[in-house]
């Protein structure tokens, strides 16, 4: 499989960090200096750092850039399932039990990490206010009024544009903007399934997922996962010989909640 041009950034920066080139707390190129040393863009640069960040090797410190962090001198340990695992599918009911728990989050004072929300001093949000700005005193209409079904093409050519930078091959006409994940899973179990149906998804999954489930009148059967290896696919296989499971519900990358 051929390896993104920024992934092959991200491991030649972690390369250099392992070899001390790069030490510990030291400074290491601005987006736009690497994006010029690499003569790549910065949309590339920014999802290699991104990379580097989510392995724990660079961070982000506010109005001063990217440094590298000092690895842990020993590997966590890996979260332990509390409880066994229902092999039979049930129906997701749980939207009194989430409220409560939001409910309790929002009462209690300190840091929620309930949800992923970026901290509103991170760089790239200064970048993103000062560019909706330029645009919105160009533009006569901006976010005002309905567009095509599938979201404004000009945002789909301009993703169709990042993704052939990352190596990724594909059509405008082939892209379809939703209001989030939630939204673009909730439009593919539409297709796939019909109230009673049955649905595979990770133990421990994102409570969101269960709430659309419910929300949609299907039943889940839960599928042991780990955050290093996944979704276990023996379980999964033995459930799909026993059960007519429609659709499978995973998170591969920046779970919720596994963090992995």
């Amino acid at each position: 499989m051929q390896t993104t041009l920024y992934t092959q950034i991200a491991e030649n920066l972690q390369s250099q960090i392992r070899e001390g080139a790069l030490k510990v707390g030291e400074r290491i190129p601005s987006v736009r200096r690497q994006a010029q040393i690499h003569s790549v863009s910065i949309a590339t640069i920014n999802m290699a750092y991104a990379q580097l960040e989510d392995k724990g090797w660079i961070e982000a410190r506010p109005k001063s850039g990217y440094f590298v962090k000092p690895m842990p001198s020993s590997p966590l340990g890996l979260p332990q399932l509390s409880e066994k695992v229902s092999t039979r599918p049930r129906p997701a009911n749980l939207n009194q039990l989430v409220m409560e728990v939001q409910r309790d989050a929002a009462e209690r004072k300190g840091h929620s990490m309930s949800s992923a929300i970026p901290a509103l001093d991170f760089p790239i949000l200064a970048h993103v206010q000062k560019r909706y700005t330029q645009i919105s005193r160009t533009r006569r209409i901006l976010g005002a009024g309905y567009d095509a079904p599938e979201g404004n093409l000009n945002l789909r050519q301009e993703i169709a544009r990042r993704a052939a930078e990352a190596g990724y091959s594909v059509a405008p006409e082939s892209i379809v903007t939703t209001a989030g994940c939630q939204n673009a899973l909730y439009l593919c179990l539409q297709v796939l399934t019909q109230r009673g149906d049955i649905v595979a998804v990770e133990s421990p999954c994102y409570y969101g997922l269960l709430q659309m489930l419910e929300a949609l009148g299907l039943r889940a059967i839960e599928i042991p996962s780990r955050p290093d290896t996944g979704m276990s696919l023996e379980a999964l296989q033995l459930a799909l010989t026993q059960w007519p499971v429609k659709a499978i519900l995973t998170v591969a990358n920046f779970s919720n909640p596994m963090g992995s």
